[in-house]
């Protein structure tokens, strides 16, 4: 049950109780006004603090001191009889003196004494006694309805002194004393038996019809099974009830944990599993794009490292908890609603390798509370391994909340994942990798985003599970921002600090997520139309359907306490059908999505421009009928921060083209444009022909003060890198957060590296780069960009040499 939902059931409660309530309110209105006197002429004027009547109780907590009792013969509930020497008096505590003195001595009981005394006899029966004095206090004769008595009828006029029917008689505490005629007194008779046997239960009904719909909003749809609730009651999760009505708990199996936490074994604890040189063969990896020989050698419920010896919440059961070491500390206390939605996994595959996909399997079910697995949907996009058919089948009978659907020819993920939504049949849907593994708790932090908003897509904090040795390490940087380039690949961008929080175990927006793992409610993605059906095979997925949910009224966070760990394949194991479809997809997304903003695509693709990208006519039509925003309303209120990053127009370089050395006449060349080649010298290839920007001999000092290969407007993603002086200078993928790949290109000539604080030298004869000490008098240190723009290198390095 939402939410929303739950809040509209307690609004019904308290309607519920207030119609119970209101028939009420004018006899309350009629006993006020007979007991309190609020006419014009008292003191405090009409509605002010009501005077003081015979049967009114509000002096009682004005005068806050002590009634005394003295010598009373008490009869009956309703008359006082031969009161002989019976005297009441009240001491205030603010006058210390007595207020009122009423000795009625002498006299038979009045025949006209009609004075309304509700409770007070029978309060005072049990304090008091002839010839004893006793004291009663002042909350208890409140609790009990006190009153005042007075005198009348055939007492002495000086012994007794009696007001007359409606007068007010002053006292010391600024209070009167009025008689009520006989009219009123039985009025207030008859309607304080109805006050007190009607009024009364009413008010105890609304308070249960408050607390059935409590406890009904309280109670999820179907209700939890009887051994979840003990298993949740064994595992210690005291619920806590939140200030916004939602009742939350500790949804961590710390018992698992333990046991995770005693697992020993190849690549138990998420460490990484020592390799042979046997086990490093091209044939571990032909198949899978990952060491399938390792998978093979690790369990299919492996644990992941557990921190121990931290004493969590004081709880009677003092459970000890275990913070896992990729699980930001601050996780392990969070809280989630009770009540969440449950969940379809969908998994698609190919040609997955058999302990890789069961182990993604278990994990899931490992690591999730059983009540929130709707059912784990593995779609087989037409597998020929024969792994992957009977036996899958015969394996999978053992998990009686799995089961496989198989295409009759090759989809491709997109058509895949589709397959699954449609035959999906939890609240909201999880779509996983074939090659992943859940880690602890990760499913309630994605479920409680999308109870409170259903048009959130939730994803998790993708960890890295190596494709060699299968250790599980957290990405670089962690938690940032998904984001793209104008070239269209995705990129991670650090968390601006107008959105970082003082708990960085909180969610946070996200313009794009990576892909393959997010979590959707299910009604909220087929009215965003589902994924594009379009989209051919794979790729460009990640964008249609970021950009659609920002733009057409939803939101997308990721959720740091949510942590799945998945494997980057070395390559792509297996041929894609129907020839390039990424290209495609791209485009397709641009024109549909991007407005005018496909330009700045174009610009740097430009063999994109008359590339077809089938009929998009459905597509637009659904972004008019969803009454979605454009998508300069999404860079600047969503991805406000990427240009910062990644500009739409490129800013002017400060040099670039061949960099040739002064002292020997050669330059610069990577013949090598991958990550982790040298950079050497070599004779300039300059005036053999027209240099292309793709040769190895053109470099880019850009607006990023980082060196690329290639000229301004097409740089490749790798640039100059060193670690310390006397490194190697080598290509490494670019990162855009300065660090190693910092250069300054100074007035000398030379190109200083600010971490090692060191310049770039060479060796002519051993065609060698190298980081040296800077010396502005050494040629061999000394570079020349074919082309600069002084502005530009000013900007980067101002003042500086």
């Amino acid at each position: 049950m939402r939410r929303k939902e739950k809040r509209l059931l307690q609004f019904a409660g308290l309607l519920i109780a207030a119609l119970l309530f209101l028939p009420n309110v004018g006899l309350w209105s009629l006993y006020r006004d007979r007991v309190f006197d609020n006419s014009p002429d008292t003191v405090e004027g009409p509605g002010g603090i009501p005077q003081i009547q015979v049967g009114a109780r509000p002096w009682v907590a004005r005068c806050s001191g002590e009634v005394l009792i003295r010598n009373m013969s008490l009869v009956s509930t309703n008359t006082v009889r031969n009161p002989t020497n019976a005297t009441v008096f009240v001491r205030c505590s603010s006058i210390k003196e007595p207020l009122r003195t009423s000795p009625c001595l002498n006299s038979s009981p009045p025949n006209t004494i009609n004075i309304y005394i509700p409770l007070l006899l029978t309060l005072l029966e049990s304090v008091s006694s002839p010839g004893s004095s006793h004291k009663a206090d002042v909350d208890s004769l409140l609790a009990a309805e006190a009153a005042l008595y007075a005198c009348q009828g055939s007492a002495a006029p000086d012994q007794c002194t009696e007001p007359n029917e409606g007068q007010v008689q002053q006292t010391a505490c600024g209070y009167g004393v009025r008689m009520l005629s006989l009219s009123e007194n039985k009025i207030l008779q008859q309607h304080s038996a109805y006050i007190f046997f009607t009024l009364t239960p009413t008010m105890v009904l609304c308070l249960v019809s408050l607390l059935a719909a409590e406890l009904w909003i309280m109670t999820p749809v179907g209700g939890l099974g009887s051994s979840s609730r003990e298993a949740v009651n064994r595992a210690g999760k005291d619920a806590h009830l939140i200030h916004d009505g939602v009742q939350r708990i500790d949804w961590h199996n710390y018992e698992a944990m333990k046991i995770d936490l005693s697992r020993s074994g190849n690549g138990e604890q998420g460490k990484a599993f020592p390799l042979s040189d046997a086990d490093r063969v091209d044939q571990a990896y032909r198949e899978n794009g990952f060491n399938i020989y390792v998978s093979d050698r690790i369990s299919l419920n492996r644990s992941f490292h557990l921190n121990g010896g931290r004493n969590g919440p004081q709880r009677a059961e003092r459970v000890q908890l275990f913070i896992p070491a990729n699980h930001c500390s601050s996780c392990i206390k969070k809280l989630y609603a009770d009540t969440l939605p449950n969940t379809s996994i969908i998994i698609p595959f190919h040609n997955e390798g058999w302990s890789s996909l069961l182990r993604t399997v278990h994990s899931v079910l490992n690591r999730s509370p059983p009540q929130l697995i709707a059912e784990i949907i593995l779609v087989d996009d037409f597998s020929d391994k024969e792994h992957l058919k009977e036996a899958l089948e015969k394996y999978m009978v053992r998990l009686p909340k799995v089961r496989i659907l198989r295409t009759k020819k090759r989809e491709g993920l997109i058509r895949t994942r589709l397959l699954g939504a449609e035959a999906a049949k939890g609240e909201v849907i999880t779509f996983l990798d074939s090659h992943c593994e859940a880690n602890v708790n990760w499913l309630p932090p994605l479920l409680d985003r999308i109870a409170d908003n259903r048009k959130t897509i939730v994803c998790p904090m993708i960890d890295v599970i190596d494709h060699d040795n299968f250790g599980y390490e957290t990405q670089a940087g962690d938690a940032m921002r998904g984001a793209f380039d104008w070239e269209m690949y995705y990129k991670r961008i650090p968390i601006p600090n107008e959105l970082q929080k003082n708990d960085p175990s909180e969610p946070f927006e996200s313009p794009v997520m990576a892909g393959g793992l997010f979590a959707v409610d299910r009604k909220w993605f087929w009215e965003l139309g589902g994924y594009d059906t379009g989209l051919e095979i794979w790729g460009g997925e990640q964008y249609e359907i970021s950009f659609k949910v920002w733009m057409c009224g939803g939101r997308m966070e990721d959720i740091p306490c949510s942590r799945v760990g998945h494997i980057y394949r070395k390559y792509v194991p297996y041929k894609v059908p129907g020839g390039v479809s990424l290209a495609r997809n791209l485009k397709r997304v641009a024109e549909v999505w991007m407005d005018e903003y496909a330009e700045y695509i174009y610009q740097r693709r430009p063999e994109y421009r008359h590339l077809s990208a089938g009929d998009m006519s459905a597509q637009k039509e659904l972004r008019i009928r969803l009454n979605c925003m454009n998508f300069k309303w999404f860079m600047d209120k969503v991805a406000w921060d990427l240009p910062k990053h990644y500009p739409p127009v490129e800013p002017p370089a400060g040099a670039w083209g061949e960099v040739r050395n002064v002292g020997s006449g050669m330059c610069l060349e990577s013949k090598h444009v991958v990550s982790g080649s040298p950079i050497r010298l070599e004779s300039c290839v300059k005036g053999r022909g027209d240099v292309s920007w793709s040769h190895g001999q053109v470099f880019t000092f850009g607006w990023r003060e980082d060196i690329r290969v290639g000229d301004p407007m097409h740089t490749k993603k790798v640039c100059f890198d060193a670690v310390s002086h006397n490194s190697p200078v080598t290509l490494y993928d670019c990162h855009g957060m300065k660090g190693n790949q910092l250069w300054r290109y100074r007035k000398d000539k030379s190109l200083y590296h600010t971490v090692s604080n060191s310049c770039i030298d060479c060796s002519p004869n051993e065609r060698r780069i190298f980081m040296n000490t800077c010396d502005p008098s050494a040629p061999t240190q000394q570079w020349v960009f074919e082309k600069t723009n002084s502005t530009v290198l000013e900007q980067f390095n101002p003042g500086g040499n």
